[in-house]
C-alpha cells in the first residue's frame, strides 16, 4: 500500500473496507478490515453499517436498516421497538414524542462575556 495514513500520517498499510481510508498498521483493525473511527462510529446492533444516531431508549448507536426514524432527530433501535412497542411504530411515535424524557437535545453552550483590559489579559 502507498501513501500515508489518513488518521495520523504514518505510513499506511491497509485500507479500511467501509470508508476507504489509507491507515497504518496502530489505525488498522485486522479482524475486522476496518479503520478505527469506522469501528468507533459503527452500528452496535449489526456492525456492518455506519451509525446515523442513537436509540432514544437505549442509547446504542444504530444504523438506518437497524432502527426506524421517529422525527428529524430521534431514532429507536429494532430492539426497543419490538420489545416496547411490538414493533407497533405508530404507537412507538406516539409515546416517544409526547414523553419529555425522550427528547435528547443537548442545550446549546453558555456565552461568557470577556472584557479586555488595557494589559492584554481577559476579564470574565
Amino acid at each position: 500500500m502507498r501513501g500515508l495514513c489518513e488518521i495520523c500520517g504514518k505510513p499506511a498499510v491497509a485500507r479500511c473496507r467501509l470508508c476507504g481510508r489509507k491507515v497504518c498498521e496502530e489505525h488498522y483493525d485486522r479482524s475486522t478490515g476496518l479503520c478505527t473511527i469506522c469501528l468507533s462510529a459503527r452500528c452496535e446492533i449489526c456492525k456492518e453499517r455506519l451509525a446515523v444516531g442513537r436509540c432514544v431508549i437505549c442509547g446504542r448507536l444504530v444504523c438506518d436498516k437497524c432502527s426506524v426514524q421517529l422525527d428529524n432527530v430521534r431514532r429507536i433501535c429494532i430492539h426497543c421497538l419490538n420489545s416496547l412497542f411490538n414493533g407497533d411504530i405508530s404507537l412507538a411515535r406516539k409515546v416517544i414524542l409526547k414523553e419529555k424524557r425522550f427528547l435528547k437535545i443537548p442545550e446549546a453552550p453558555k456565552r461568557v462575556a470577556l472584557k479586555v483590559l488595557g494589559s492584554g489579559k481577559h476579564e470574565r
